[in-house]
């Protein structure tokens, strides 16, 4: 079997201003190429097009060292979270975007 590697997650988006906003100014992601005037918005591995979301099928998993205290600065961003998760060495929590895709935060690499 060839070995693949995973170079980008899709997001379709009723409102691709909206949550290019939220990625941009929530996540701080910076927009690499595309817009929501052109349909779509590549930010590197993460990529938003303009078309009707299937949420719940779908979570994106952003690292961060310390969960605690990256959902406290989120949270004060505009984001939605639910409370973390410890599982000793594993710490994560759940939330959605605007479009109700699923994301989390996690301390695993």
């Amino acid at each position: 079997m060839p070995r693949l590697q995973l170079k980008r997650v899709i997001l379709f988006a009723r409102d691709l201003e909206t949550l290019t906003a939220y990625y941009r100014d929530v996540f701080g992601l910076e927009v690499r190429e595309g817009s929501p005037k052109e349909g779509w918005v590549d930010f590197g591995t993460l990529a938003l097009h303009r078309g009707k979301p299937r949420p719940g099928s779908t979570k994106i998993a952003f690292y961060a060292s310390n969960v605690g205290k990256s959902r406290e600065e989120l949270l004060k961003r505009g984001a939605t979270f639910g409370t973390v998760k410890n599982f000793g060495d594993l710490m994560l929590c759940n939330g959605e975007d605007p479009e109700g895709n699923r994301i989390q935060l996690s301390n695993r690499r």
